[in-house]
């Protein structure tokens, strides 16, 4: 693919899904993508030394599986967007007395929230527990903001890696688990295609979807673990952890696959279809949760949904499981 209005080269490679399948009983897992379907906008801007304020951006949308070079005029920079996690290097190649701002914008707001997850520089300017700007769509880099960027300058972000070794079940109608338990007369068609959602509600028919995002460190000061419900209406909603899988049973209209110690924690109302623990000021999910070094917790969410005219009699529904490896 042709980039000639950057400077540099576009190569875009082809896009790998990882999958796995791990059997445990009737159950089956497997990876999810992040971005599969996605699109992310990235914008660069450039500062020139405030004596003169001039300044000028450039903008490209890429998808999974891009990697751009020479994206940056303050020398050799990568954006790389697998289909796992974003990742962001710059070298400056050059000295130069200008800044730049990295911007990533999630432009169908379709991709579950930004999280960051490591960040380090030898960049003038850019501190690396302060420089940056974070919100559930879009994040900014900036880098140097008019400082004196030396030639070997370095820039290495990293945001939104899928928990290592963390797996999609309890996926209705798939992989030995029951299927949906809707009784007439409300009885539905099988739902559209939704890769690892729960059973529909009376919102959307896809079916409530968690996921989980980050590294989950048992000490809790080092836990970075995000999960994100997505499709569900805006009701109460709280999130179950357990620490055994048992056969899947029925769970109000929807599916349950967890068991053992069970935790809910999280408790919350849903809003524009979305649910997510940790929120500004919650503690992580170790400080609340504790588990040990190399142990799996599986998480699904839990939500209302009682509508009279939609599954009669539960009034509750449960997405997908997720299974994280706490290291």
């Amino acid at each position: 693919m042709a980039c000639g209005h950057l400077a540099g080269r576009c190569f875009v490679r082809p896009f790998l899904t990882t999958t796995c399948f791990a059997l445990l009983g009737s159950l089956s897992f497997a990876q999810v993508p992040l971005l599969e379907g996605h699109t992310v906008q990235v914008n660069n801007r450039i500062q020139v030394s405030p004596t003169t304020f001039q300044s000028f951006s450039r903008t490209v949308v890429v998808g999974p599986g891009v990697e751009i070079t020479g994206f940056g005029l303050n020398g050799y920079m990568e954006i790389d967007l697998s289909d796992r996690e974003i990742v962001v290097t710059a070298t400056a190649s050059h000295g130069m007395l200008y800044g730049e701002l990295l911007g990533f914008v999630d432009v169908d707001q379709t991709i579950d929230d930004f999280v960051l997850i490591e960040r380090s520089a030898s960049w003038p300017g850019f501190n690396p527990d302060a420089a940056l700007w974070l919100y559930p769509d879009q994040f900014t880099v900036p880098l140097g903001l008019a400082a004196t960027v030396t030639p070997g300058s370095t820039v290495h972000v990293g945001v939104n890696p899928l928990p290592p070794g963390s797996a999609i079940f309890c996926v209705p109608g798939e992989g030995g688990v029951i299927d949906c338990p809707c009784l007439p007369p409300y009885v539905l068609p099988r739902r559209p295609h939704a890769p690892a959602s729960g059973c529909p509600n009376s919102l959307f028919r896809g079916g409530a979807r968690i996921a989980g995002y980050g590294r989950p460190r048992w000490a809790d000061e080092d836990d970075h673990l995000l999960l994100v419900v997505d499709g569900v209406p805006d009701v109460l909603t709280i999130f179950l952890e357990g620490d055994a899988l048992v056969p899947s049973q029925p769970f109000g209209d929807g599916v349950t696959c967890i068991g053992g110690n069970l935790l809910r924690f999280g408790e919350q109302l849903a809003s524009a279809g979305h649910a997510r623990y940790p929120r500004a000021g919650d503690p992580p999910i170790a400080g609340v949760t504790f588990p040990a070094a190399g142990t799996r917790r599986y998480y699904q969410a839990i939500y209302r949904n009682a509508r009279a005219d939609w599954c009669s009699p539960p009034t509750f529904n449960a997405t997908n499981g997720i299974d994280v490896l706490w290291q």
